[in-house]
């Protein structure tokens, strides 16, 4: 009989405690009445009203998968905020585990540890854990899809299958899953590992078949999108103040605005150079998590025209390879006191 990973269950209650806080006493705002609202009409309600032809929009330009997911859920437990907003933590303490889990896949079990316990605490993962949208699900998603990347690119075949379906229905929850899943999938060549890519090619395919059925409506989608969305078109700015959403995700102002930005950029860039001197002799594996990082501000030059395909909410997935970095630098510092604060997080 395995042992019992007492730490991960305490960093799990951990993390159920601090998502539960303030959930029935949070304002609920527009987008998240209207994702209860809209799941509560059913399947054929919410097909026909977002792929509907007639008129200027459409209810909603999202595909239909965390919709679902909470419609079952709420016929289930019942349609109350307090309700929907279990689902998405429920969604974000899988997505922990899942974090720890690559982790020890990338690392060893003292940085899986101390990651799972930065996913914990970190203000960014709390927030969109409690609010009814998709971006929790979608995050489980996708790092079930990199689980099952890495676990197949070890040798066990059979995840290939488990990254076909994960990747599908992180298509399915969200049109920008392609952000992260992309630069995924170049990961064989950049480490020139032939073989996997063969296999990915083959997987993705599959994937890309089970998503074929929401895949051939994109393109009127985004039509609606370019015509009628309102967030404004994002600047060069947006590369700095995404890392003010993956570290405090506070509303900070004045100096605590340059404060928390130059913190943030500070940690991502100590934690990127520690990993590349841990792993200096395969700059491919050393940069494989931060380009998960910055993979949101790619979109800018490639997708500046359409101001909908920049969210920061569409980032969160993005944001997982901070627990690793930062782990990963607290490990391997040499700074007695970053070595205290990296065993205090892992110890039993």
């Amino acid at each position: 009989m395995s042992k019992i990973n007492l730490p991960l269950l305490a960093i799990l209650f951990l993390a159920l405690t601090v998502r539960l806080i303030g959930i029935q006493s949070r304002p609920i705002w527009y987008d998240e009445a209207f994702a209860i609202l809209f799941a509560g009409k059913g399947l054929s309600a919410m097909l026909y009203g977002t792929l509907a032809t007639t008129g200027a929009g459409s209810a909603d330009i999202h595909p239909l998968g965390y919709y679902t997911f909470l419609w079952l859920w709420m016929n289930l437990l019942g349609d109350s905020v307090v309700t929907a907003r279990l689902f998405s933590i429920l969604s974000s303490l899988i997505s922990l585990f899942l974090v720890y889990k690559i982790a020890l896949a990338l690392f060893n079990k003292d940085t899986a540890t101390a990651s799972a316990a930065i996913f914990a605490i970190l203000p960014f993962q709390i927030h969109y854990a409690q609010e009814i949208r998709m971006y929790a699900m979608l995050s489980l998603w996708l790092l079930l899809a990199t689980l099952s990347f890495l676990r197949a690119r070890s040798g066990n075949g059979r995840w290939w299958i488990l990254f076909s379906i994960a990747s599908a229905l992180a298509q399915y929850t969200h049109n920008l899953a392609a952000v992260y899943l992309i630069p995924l999938a170049l990961t064989p060549i950049l480490q020139r590992d032939w073989k996997t890519l063969r296999s990915l090619i083959a997987a993705g395919l599959v994937s890309i078949i089970l998503y074929l059925p929401w895949l051939i409506h994109l393109p009127s989608q985004f039509s609606k999108v370019s015509a009628s969305y309102w967030v404004e078109r994002p600047g060069v700015e947006k590369i700095f103040t995404l890392f003010l959403f993956y570290l405090p995700h506070l509303p900070l102002t004045g100096v605590m605005l340059v404060v928390g930005l130059l913190a943030a950029v500070l940690v991502i860039s100590l934690a990127a150079f520690q990993t590349y001197l841990a792993k200096k002799n395969d700059l491919a594996g050393a940069s494989w998590g931060h380009g998960r990082l910055i993979s949101p501000s790619l979109r800018l030059p490639c997708y500046g025209s359409p101001p909908s395909l920049y969210r920061s909410t569409s980032s969160a997935p993005c944001s997982h390879p901070m627990p690793y970095s930062a782990s990963g630098w607290l490990g391997h510092s040499r700074r007695p006191a970053l070595r205290t604060l990296f065993d205090f997080l892992r110890r039993d």
